[in-house]
Formats: structure tokens, sequence, C-alpha cells
């Protein structure tokens, strides 16, 4: 019996895994947005700069190099800017077959359903695989969590860290494994890595996961649980030392954020503090963005991306100055302006809140690759129009979600307390640092929202078992019944 139900569990793994795709393989393709064509070029890049190093410190050869990385640029004074080079190097590295990416997509769905199905065991650990197969189906269905795992970007590790946090920081009586541990710190770890706007939520998330777990030892005046201390806090050093070795070996810089774009300066830009700021001391500070713009743009697109933009003009000197002068520029904007980014910031943190459709999750590009290896994008017809009716269930899950969560506000059970505040803090957070420091978009509150009817089938599945085994134990004790039989009933409840 014990042997059927790991298959059991394998099977609902990979029906889920599959489910999780169900938009990509409707439309017969991944989605993708603008940025992702510059997430496989900077990736092609930054794996040629890699390569290129630990082939002259004699740890590589030349044959075994990346073919396609071969002849992209290998030194690094030579890039002006990087995303996050983790998911960057994902994405080049996953751009089976011919450049579509599916290997990426693949990937995240594994990834996705393989922490959902370790939650599902977490919180309710007497749920069969069956219940667990169907609450992965309905997430797969009913939430955002398919349109991200199907979209090539970075954005469903965001929501994979914050369940996995929620896995390693809810209490329950039987302890994780090693190797269930290593794999969700793991996954925290490369989410770290994989988008700028995750470190914040990480680290907030791990520290408030850390600080109730110090308050609860203290308020019950028992030594603080050390063991869960670390494992609270590893993925944070794992992310850490992560970016650090690709920064020091790619780029001989010991940096968390290298080759980053300044997106909190043309936000402030875009917001008016910055723009104004810059049109009245242009003149005086000689700031470097000052040469490149004789008049300072209105939209983070045209400071950034526009063919005027910084990724086009910039050299790159030019763009290390910027960086090192982003901080001092938002801070004397926000001195000289404090109200007016106040009053952006709340403007856009509650904004971006409530912003979680599935507008940005697009299947209206198709790639298109060049003899080089470059890819870009052509317009292309989605072939399944279920966005408005998708995005309609969407909204309808988190509401019926909040529902079912207020209706059992009052009898929560041991630990359920602290995975709500700590899902609370990060759909708060996430807010805060995406919506005031980036810009408002759907696609970053929608890549963590899914959660939270996540978390909501898992409290139902929780007391979906423990009625099932009160309705067992009240039938065997009414009943006479032979020896065994007993045993047999109350395994049958529980598989």
């Amino acid at each position: 019996m014990s042997q059927f139900r790991g298959y059991g569990w394998a099977f609902a793994y990979l029906v889920v895994a599959c489910a999780l795709l169900w938009p990509a393989a409707t439309n017969g393709r991944a989605a993708y947005f603008f940025d992702t064509a510059g997430y496989h070029a900077n990736g092609r890049a930054a794996v040629a700069a890699i390569e290129s190093k630990l082939q002259r410190l004699g740890l590589l050869s030349a044959a075994t190099r990346t073919a396609a990385s071969v002849d992209a640029p290998t030194d690094a004074r030579s890039v002006v800017a990087i995303r996050a080079v983790a998911y960057a190097a994902f994405v080049y590295l996953g751009e089976w077959p011919a450049g579509r990416m599916a290997a990426v997509i693949i990937i995240q769905a594994l990834l996705a359903s393989g922490i959902l199905m370790i939650w599902w065991r977490r919180v309710a650990p007497d749920t069969g695989w069956p219940a667990a197969m169907t609450a992965g189906l309905a997430t797969a269905t009913f939430t955002s969590a398919s349109w991200f795992t199907s979209f090539v970007m970075p954005d469903i590790f965001a929501g994979l860290a914050l369940l996995a946090f929620l896995v390693l920081a809810v209490p329950a009586e039987r302890p994780l494994s090693l190797r269930v541990k290593l794999f969700l710190c793991v996954v925290i770890g490369y989410a770290f890595a994989a988008h700028v706007s995750h470190v914040p939520l990480i680290v907030g998330l791990s520290g408030l996961a850390i600080g109730l777990v110090i308050w609860t030892s203290v308020r019950r005046r028992e030594p603080p649980n050390v063991g869960a201390i670390l494992w609270l806090g590893a993925p944070v050093g794992i992310g850490v030392v992560a970016v650090l070795a690709t920064s020091v070996v790619g780029f001989s810089e010991v940096s968390l954020a290298p080759k980053r774009m300044p997106l909190v300066l043309a936000r402030s830009i875009a917001d008016g503090p910055a723009r104004w700021y810059l049109q009245d001391h242009c003149a005086t500070e000689k700031y470097v963005i000052c040469d490149l713009f004789p008049v300072i743009p209105t939209r983070v697109e045209d400071v950034l991306f526009g063919p005027n933009g910084l990724r086009a003009r910039a050299t790159p000197e030019q763009m290390e100055a910027i960086r090192r002068e982003e901080p001092i520029i938002v801070a004397r904007a926000a001195r000289a302006y404090p109200l007016h980014q106040a009053a952006k910031a709340a403007a856009a943190f509650g904004r971006q809140l409530l912003r979680f459709d599935l507008t940005d999750t697009t299947f209206t590009r198709q790639v298109v690759r060049a003899a080089d290896g470059e890819i870009s994008f052509a317009p292309a017809a989605e072939r399944a129009q279920v966005r408005g009716i998708a995005n309609l269930v969407t909204y309808a899950g988190i509401a019926a979600a909040l529902i079912y969560l207020a209706m059992i506000a009052r009898r929560l059970r041991r630990g359920e307390g602290t995975v709500l505040l700590l899902l609370a803090a990060g759909l708060l957070g996430n807010a805060a640092v995406t919506g005031i420091l980036s810009g408002v978009a759907h696609r970053y509150q929608g890549r963590i929202i899914w959660v939270v009817p996540v978390v909501t089938l898992g409290f139902y599945l929780a007391r979906r078992a423990s009625r099932r085994a009160e309705i067992s134990r009240q039938f065997t004790g009414a009943l006479p019944a032979p020896a065994g039989t007993l045993k047999a009933l109350d395994q049958a409840a529980r598989d």
C-alpha cells in the first residue's frame, strides 16, 4: 500500500505539472514579454563571459563551450546592462527548441508542481494524493499560477518563494525531511538571484519568519529553535552566494545587482521628483545622465529601453557612472519634493496591491531567431481566446478564498495564523517593492496573488481530512468489528 501511495503522489505531481502548462499548450507556445528577448541576449553574454573566464583559468576547454555563446561578447566591460544573471542564463540555456524556450516553462512547471505537492502534504498531512491532485488541478484552472508558469519571465519564482517560505515556517507534527528542506531552500535562493525585486521580498520574509520563531520561544520561555532559524535564513545565504559568485566570475565585480538597470532612478524621473531635480541641477552638478538627455524624458520606457534610452545610447563607462549617481539623485530628489514623492509612493502601492489580471502574460508574440542566434519577436494571434474568462475566474477565485478565510478566521488551527501573517506580509511587501520602486504593472502582483487560493485550499484540505477521520472513528466505534478491520478502515480514510 505504501508503495502504491508513492506511485500515486508521483502521478499526481506529473499531472499537476502538465496542467500548469495548459495556457501554453492551448496556444502552441510559451508566453513572452518584450523583456524576454533581453533576458536571452543577456544570458548569452553572461554565459559567454563566464565560460571565457573559466577557459582562461584552465577550468573549461574551448571544445566544451556552449556553441551559441562563442561569438557573444566575452569582455564584461562591453556589457552595458544586464538582467539578473541567474534567470538570463536559465533562459539562454533553456532555449530549446529553436529559441522558443519550451524547456524554461517545463522546468518552471515541474518546480511549481513540486512545491504545491509539498504544501498539501505539509499543511494537510492526512490528505491523500487524489485530493492533492484535485487541489493542484483547481490551482491550475482557477488561479494565475498556470499563466505565470507558462510565462518566460522570472515572475513565477516570486510566488514559489513565498509558498516555499510558508512550508518552512508552518509548525507541524511531522518534520520535513532533509531533502525537502534543501529543495525549498535552493528554490528560494534561486528566486533571490532571479530578479532584483525578489531580494527585498525574500529578505523581509526571512527576517519576519525568524522573528516569529524567536518571539514564540520568548513567549513560551523556551530556548529559541536554532535549527528552524538556520533553515529560514539559509535561502538568503544561498541567494547571496549565487549572485556574488556570478558577479565575480562573470563581471569581476562584487555586487548583488551586477550590471543592473537604474530602474529606481527611471521611476523617480517618471514620477516627477528626479526629473524636476535634474532640470534644476544638471547645469551645476554635471551628472552623466544629463549628458545623455538634454531634455529629461517623462516615461520609464524612454529613460531605459527606448531607441534613445540608456540601453541603446550609454557606453559601459557612462552606465557605471549613472549607477553610482542613482542613489544620490533619488535621495536628493525625495528630499526636495517629499510630499509629492510620498503621495506618488502611496498611490502606486495602493494601485499595485489591487492589480493582478493577466494583461501582461500574453501569447501575442512568436519567436524569430536570426542566423547569429539572437532572438526577436513578431506579432502573433492568440489561438485560445480565453483571457477574458480567465481574468474573471482569477478574480472570482481570490474572492472565494478571502470569503473562506473570513469564515474560519475565528477557528484557525495551530500554525495557520503564522501562515496568514507571512502571506499578508508577502502580498503587501511585493506591492510596495514593485509598485513604488519599479512601477505599477499587473504582472507584478499577479505573480504572487495565486498563493492566496493555494493557502486556502490547504486549510480546506486539512479540515476535510479531519472530518473524514472523525467520521471514520464514529463509524468504527459504533459497530463491532473483527480484529484488524478498525485499523484498515482508519487507513482507508487516510488514503
